[in-house]
């Protein structure tokens, strides 16, 4: 999505039709997620079928605290890799990145937590959702998102962090001056085709 939405918690997700065995290989799904609860799960984005999951999400609940969790399950295990910091609300950009051995869990450009996986990339036909982990009303996200996106690359380390510091900092990535005018000088057209071998061009400029 590239415009915010505000979504309520109770019924509302985005429908991306982005199928899970579209997906193998790399895989990074990223997002901004400003919440208004810190209690329950939310989700960023997701897709969920029995056992086989990718999770992108807000709120992990684990030790009573909030934070964001990222889940990649299939039938041969599950993975998480968690970040907490409980009762924050602020705006956050939050990434998972599935390799082939490690799922990555990013926030705000800085790697929290990185966990060696073997059970793979989930691929059944299940579509992702934007807010939900299942249209029976899941794990349903209460508060902002924008700009939630899933790659098929390896997005680096350094592009999620500039993504990161472009969006949260313009003024501190980027030196903007003021307009300056500078002088044209605009010289007469020459026809290049009557050139010759040997002739006088002193005079052209």
């Amino acid at each position: 999505i590239g415009g915010g939405q505000h979504l309520d918690g109770s019924g509302d997700y985005i429908y991306s039709a982005v199928n899970r065995n579209e997906l193998s290989g790399t895989v990074t799904i990223e997002g901004w997620s400003k919440l208004d609860t810190t209690s329950g799960y939310g989700c960023i984005m997701c897709s969920t079928t029995n056992s086989n999951q990718i999770l992108l999400t807000r709120n992990y609940q684990g030790g009573g605290t909030g934070g964001w969790e990222s889940v990649v399950q299939t039938s041969s295990g599950l993975k998480y890799a968690n970040y907490n910091s409980a009762g924050d609300t602020s705006l956050h950009y939050v990434v998972l990145r599935i390799r082939a051995d490690y799922i990555d869990l990013i926030v705000d450009g800085q790697t929290k937590e990185s966990t060696y996986t073997t059970v793979g990339m989930p691929t059944t036909s299940n579509v992702f959702l934007i807010g939900a982990r299942s249209t029976w009303n899941d794990m349903e996200l209460d508060g902002m998102l924008d700009e939630v996106r899933i790659s098929r690359v390896d997005r680096s380390n350094d592009w999620i962090n500039q993504t990161y510091e472009m969006i949260s900092d313009i003024n501190g990535l980027v030196d903007i001056s003021k307009e300056i005018d500078i002088p044209i000088t605009v010289h007469a057209a020459i026809n290049y085709s009557e050139f010759e071998s040997g002739a006088d061009t002193s005079n052209l400029s």
